[in-house]
Order: C-alpha cells, then structure tokens, then sequence
C-alpha cells in the first residue's frame, strides 16, 4: 500500500459500472487535523483499444494514478489515420515504455503486424508508410515489451479473450498458457514460417478458423472457461461493457466473469487491492490538463 500525507482535505473517487447507473461517489477521510494520513490502495488500471486516443489515455491516467497499468493493445490503426498520427503514437508509447517498467503491453492484431510485418498477421489498416513510421520510433526494447497474455490474481487478461475451444483437454491453464505464449512469440520470430493458434482470426472475422486466437476471437465465439475470470477487448461495444450472460446461454458456466471493455475508451476497468472494478471515463475538470 501507499500513504499520502493530505492537508486536511476529503479525497473523492468515483466508482462507475457502465451499465447505466449513476456514478458512485467514494468519500475518503477528512483530516481533523492539520495533516491526514491517507491509505491509498494497489491500483491496476485496464485500458482497452486504443488506436491513437492518446488523449483519451491520459485522462484515464489522470483519473486513476495507478501503480500499473495492462494496456489491452491495439495502439494503431484508425479510419482515415496516417503517417504522422502512428508515429505520435508510437512515440508516446515508447516514451511510456521507457518510463514505467511496472506496466503491461499486450499485444492486439493491430500491433502485431507491426512488431512483425509478415504477410500472415497483417490485416485491414496496415499499411507500409504507417509501418515504416512506426519503426523508425520503436527499437527492438519495445517491441520486447509485448506479451500475448497477462494474469493478475485470478484475472486472465488478453487482447481479444481466450475461448474455451482451444483449451480441450487442458487442465492447468496457466502453465499451457505460458508454453503457448513462447511458441506464439518464437514463431513471429522466425518470420511465421510456422502459423500459430493465438494470432489467427476466426470465421466471425473473415478468417478461416473456426474460433479466434488471443489477439483474435470475437466475442460471438467466446466461450468461458469455469474458474478462469476474463477481460478483454477487441470487439467494439457501443458504449457501454459487454458480459457473457449466463442467463440466456446455455450450459451456467461456475465462478467465471468475462467482460470485453472495448467501448472506444469510454469505459474501462481496474483492480484495486484485489477486487475488480468497471469505471466510466471522466474528463478531468481541472486548467490545462490533457
């Protein structure tokens, strides 16, 4: 945990589910005298897609001050974006990298045919100028950065959602997970002469597999898997969180939640010491601030 020392002051939070209710306020303690010890808890934030919303970032970052961050992925690509825009965003990004070892960069599809430009990853909004800007910026300590997969506590976290069709006959999910993630990360670099599950897009994407990888599946493919709690993003929701529902599916799926917060940054999520949180994105109130 954390302390700050606050001159008598209230501390305010505002707690979001995104799913029409009011906002939540969280009133902190009011120093009686001069100076007040304040116990700030472990705050992971979740920021979902991207795609150049810089702006939109920093707000959420400004919001939270948190002690890491799990960036979703998917950083480029947007209609009508550029040369100039990717290699803004490449440079933030970099910038972030270089100053916050604690945080997480996952990849998105949208990265990986960046990182690795081979025919067998890139899909719509690539393009070769965007990509030569983007690595003009970015060294191979950043593309490094990237992993395909992050857990925190019993939240599994990825770019698009990990179905339960490509787990059968699996028992330990983490330790597969990892194997998996080494194999995905060894055949970008070995120029994909070996195609891997986790970067391929499935028939609800126009691919040819029957269900999407990690950086892939659309949540019309999302199946849960029973003990594993998953977020995620890729599938754009229209402005508010989307959750399996059990109710109308079939098969109750025990002690799993599965939400994808890709709302084009107006909702995202965080854990704090342990408990996971859905919050709205607010725009800060404050002079000449982002």
């Amino acid at each position: 945990m954390r302390i700050a020392i606050e001159a008598g002051t209230t501390t305010y939070g505002e707690q979001a589910c995104c799913n029409g209710s009011e906002p939540r306020l969280h009133r902190g303690s009011r120093g009686s005298t001069p100076f007040a010890c304040t116990i700030l808890k472990m705050n992971i934030t979740i920021i979902p897609d991207i795609h150049h919303h810089i702006k939109e970032v920093e707000q959420i970052l400004y919001a939270e001050a948190a002690d890491k961050v799990v960036f979703l992925g998917d950083w480029f690509d947007d209609f009508y974006d550029d040369e100039a825009m990717s290699a803004k965003t490449a440079l933030w990004l970099t910038n972030r990298m270089d100053r916050h070892k604690e945080d997480v960069f996952i990849w998105g599809n949208h990265d990986v045919h960046y990182g690795f430009p081979f025919p067998g990853v890139c899909c719509s909004g690539y393009e070769q100028s965007k990509c030569d800007a983007i690595r003009d910026i970015m060294r191979p300590r950043h593309w490094d950065r990237f992993v395909f997969h992050h857990w925190e506590g019993s939240w599994l976290m990825s770019h698009a959602g990990l179905t339960k069709s490509h787990t059968a006959g699996v028992t330990d999910i983490r330790s597969w997970l990892e194997g998996e993630e080494e194999a995905a990360q060894l055949a970008l670099r070995r120029g994909m002469k070996e195609r891997h599950w986790i970067f391929t897009a499935g028939m609800a994407r126009g691919g040819r597999a029957p269900f999407g990888g990690l950086t892939w599946c659309d949540v019309n493919e999302f199946v849960p898997i029973a003990g594993i709690n998953q977020v995620f993003g890729h599938t754009p929701q229209p402005g508010r969180v989307w959750k399996y529902d059990t109710k109308r599916r079939s098969g109750n799926i025990a002690n799993s939640e599965n939400y994808c917060i890709d709302t084009h940054l107006a909702c995202y999520a965080r854990i704090v010491d342990g408990t996971f949180e859905l919050r709205e994105r607010q725009i800060p109130k404050v002079p000449n601030c982002p």
